[in-house]
């Protein structure tokens, strides 16, 4: 729920500001929205949520699941957005699709990496051995210490690391894990709080 529980109430709200838009502003009449998701069957299941909601969810521009697959998803005006599986839900059997995933997005010079949950820290290294300039980096399955140190290793490059999907250890003590997470890799680490911005 975590990972997609939201997404029902985001297609929703979508549909509201087009009903409260001022006229002459952006409209997304006779549009594509595409929404990438590992899996049909829960497209199918949030579709059917907002079926049942006021008006039975009847919207003047369309809604495209694609399945999200390892490589490119998105580009465009040099733009990209990369995805690379992850393990963790769990290795698919033969036939079915990967399930969670992280991501490299790239512009002609700036990279941003997401790793959204891992199973283990190293499913990190594909999406950095090129280098980033921001890290995002999920401490909600792992320690800090435990990222710092391996990220300290070789083949590692990132400009920044901003620690976010905090885990108890962070939420117990924010102060005192960013103080080991810099006694590791340096004041290059920041934890992420709502509303942050971050200028690349």
């Amino acid at each position: 729920m975590d990972h997609i529980g939201g997404l029902p109430n985001l297609l929703w709200t979508i549909k509201k500001l087009t009903v409260i838009a001022r006229p002459g502003s952006c409209s997304l009449s006779g549009k594509v929205i595409h929404v990438a998701i590992p899996d049909l069957d829960v497209w199918n299941s949030i579709m059917q949520v907002l079926r049942c909601t006021q008006d039975s969810y009847r919207i003047d521009f369309h809604l495209e699941p694609i399945l999200i697959h390892d490589g490119v998803v998105f580009e465009e005006s040099g733009f990209r957005v990369i995805a690379y599986h992850n393990r963790h839900m769990g290795i698919p059997r033969d036939g079915e699709a990967w399930k969670s995933f992280s991501y490299r997005i790239e512009t002609d010079d700036r990279s941003i990496v997401y790793s959204g949950d891992l199973l283990s820290v190293n499913e990190i290294d594909s999406l950095v051995e090129s280098g980033c300039d921001l890290l995002l980096m999920e401490t909600g399955h792992h320690q800090v210490e435990d990222v710092c140190h391996y990220l300290k290793g070789p083949s590692k490059s990132f400009g920044r690391l901003v620690f976010t999907h905090h885990g108890l250890a962070i939420l117990a003590d924010p102060d005192g894990e960013l103080k080991k997470a810099r006694e590791i890799l340096g004041d290059v680490v920041l934890l992420a709080s709502d509303g942050m911005v971050y200028d690349l």
